[in-house]
């Protein structure tokens, strides 16, 4: 940092004594130039100066053109600040929209970053050189020229190169609208939004649809699942090896770290183009970091800044500090050999807090990876909440997966933890898929998820093919597996599959199945520790009066 804070403070003298003396936006813009090329090893021959703009009707050309940012600079922003915008919304739309350009409009002091929309320039943030400490100086240009490498990553800078404001979020949202609005009519789409719409009113009581909600939590969900595979394997992903990553067919060692849940809509064949160079976009920008020096929860605040404040009200969502979670847990005297559930999880921290406790008390390498997956277990029914948490798993655990040779299962489920499992309930786990129809799974097989999960992938096989053919190979797989009592009760369940995917709406069901009657079986194995922080929803914003009654018997 101390040679930036040199270049930071030069360049400040510099530029005030050139305001000062009127210099003219040409001289403002070399020495920013000249800053960036000692800062960030800008070669100035990559910048584009005075580049010509398109299109008959339109004049002028862009003051400095850098990868995907568009300069504009103007000796005095207070004066000159309409002209500019004018200037740089021309500017963006002759650069026409193959690709996502940012605008920045600058006397060199104060910075002004733009993206573009239908409707006009979009404001997305703003900084006064002046008022900037240096290293918040340093973290908001190199959030846009992503020169530093091997960065041990922060949640503070985590949150400025991939939050709300940076120039990665808002051209990925730009990107996955583009790619929503294409999408809407796909029957695959259709249901995985529903179904993670269902999933929040079931826990939140009213619905929480919108699609800008949808879009953040997909944006949110492809970056983690990026992360999680440089910190695993430490090498860029090509080709197709991206949508792998995110269906998880890349984590052939962690089966259940990503799986085909609701925000793989990306992945359709209409979308699979755009989405792949999307995909390629986001882990670019995650290779400026050292995931091996990972000492704290970097997703939590992530996830904080990209769900709004009223959806966090409405959800009920506060979160821990990290100080109150280690204090939680050290009070509670959790350590070796103590089973730990948080059933609201939401992030992981209480997760990444107990792994660093453990590993505080001697434990390493293939032991407390064991250790970790026997006895601690997160629950959510937040689809995103359990996409982070099983990533913030990985990177509580990266240095001691290097050694374990085991498959590793993450005990991170998506279910309602309230969901009622009575002594004296009935024989079946029902799970609604539409209307009234039904998934119905045996309370009994809960008990061993492992052959469990095997049967319902083996389910989704048997889909194809004539019907009969498909329910009589379907019957004898699991008589070979010993469940032929049970053959009655799952050949509907294969029927409804079978209808899923010949309408086009099959794409997750194996994935919500899998993890719905996870509280099943866990009753059957008692924790010595509940410890989290779970939703703080007042009962009055429960609109569903069904759910209202549940929450009032619990």
């Amino acid at each position: 940092m101390q040679p930036f804070e040199n270049y930071f403070s030069d360049y400040l003298a510099a530029i005030r004594e050139a305001k000062n003396k009127g210099a003219s936006h040409d001289y403002l813009r070399s020495v920013f130039i000249d800053f960036a090329r000692k800062s960030f090893n800008v070669d100035p021959v990559d910048v584009e100066l005075e580049k010509g703009i398109k299109g008959t009707t339109l004049r002028g050309s862009i003051d400095a053109l850098y990868q995907d940012i568009v300069f504009e600079f103007k000796r005095d922003l207070k004066i000159e600040r309409d002209k500019g915008k004018e200037e740089l919304e021309r500017y963006l739309r002759s650069l026409g929209n193959k690709q996502v350009y940012f605008g920045v409009l600058t006397d060199g002091l104060i910075f002004e970053a733009y993206l573009l929309q239908d409707d006009g320039l979009a404001k997305i943030d703003e900084v006064n050189l002046e008022k900037l400490s240096t290293e918040d100086a340093f973290l908001w240009f190199d959030a846009f020229l992503f020169s530093e490498k091997e960065l041990a990553p922060s949640s503070q800078d985590v949150v400025k190169r991939f939050g709300d404001t940076s120039p990665v979020f808002n051209s990925s949202l730009h990107s996955l609208s583009r790619m929503l609005a294409f999408a809407k009519d796909d029957p695959s789409c259709q249901v995985k939004f529903n179904e993670w719409d269902k999933l929040l009113a079931k826990a939140y009581g009213h619905s929480v649809a919108r699609n800008e909600l949808f879009l953040r939590h997909t944006y949110l969900s492809l970056l983690v699942k990026l992360l999680a595979y440089a910190a695993l394997f430490k090498k860029r992903p090509k080709g197709q090896q991206l949508s792998e990553i995110i269906t998880g067919r890349a984590f052939t060692n962690l089966p259940t770290l990503a799986e085909e849940d609701f925000f793989c809509w990306v992945l359709a064949p209409s979308l699979e183009k755009e989405a792949l160079e999307l995909l390629h976009g986001l882990e670019r920008h995650l290779a400026v970091y050292d995931l091996t020096k990972v000492d704290e929860d970097l997703l939590k605040e992530l996830y904080e800044n990209l769900v709004d404040r009223e959806t966090k009200h409405d959800l009920g969502e506060v979160y821990t500090p990290d100080w109150l979670v280690e204090l939680t847990l050290r009070e509670a005297d959790f350590g070796k050999g103590k089973r730990l559930l948080d059933p609201a999880c939401g992030s992981g921290t209480f997760l990444f807090t107990a792994v660093r406790l453990l590993r505080e008390q001697g434990l390493t390498g293939a032991t407390l990876v064991d250790e970790t997956l026997q006895n601690i277990v997160d629950v959510d029914v937040h689809p995103l909440a359990v996409t982070i948490s099983k990533v913030n798993y990985v990177l509580a655990l990266i240095p001691d997966l290097a050694v374990y040779t085991k498959a590793v299962v993450i005990p991170v489920y998506m279910a309602d933890s309230l969901q009622a499992v009575e002594l004296t309930g009935g024989e079946l786990v029902s799970i609604r898929a539409e209307g009234e129809q039904f998934f119905n799974i045996p309370r009994h097989m809960a008990a061993n998820p492992a052959s469990l999960d095997e049967i319902i992938d083996a389910m989704r096989r048997y889909v194809s093919g004539p019907e009969d053919i498909a329910l009589d190979g379907f019957s004898a797989y699991l008589e070979g597996q010993g469940y032929k009592d049970f053959a009655y009760l799952w050949r509907p369940n294969l029927r409804l599959m079978r209808k899923l995917v010949q309408e086009g709406r099959d794409t997750i069901w194996a994935f919500i199945l899998k993890n719905y009657y996870r509280p099943a079986y866990l009753r059957q194995h008692p924790f010595d520790i509940v410890a989290g922080n779970p939703p703080w929803l007042s009962y009055r914003y429960i609109t569903d009066p069904g759910y209202q009654n549940q929450v009032k018997q619990r």
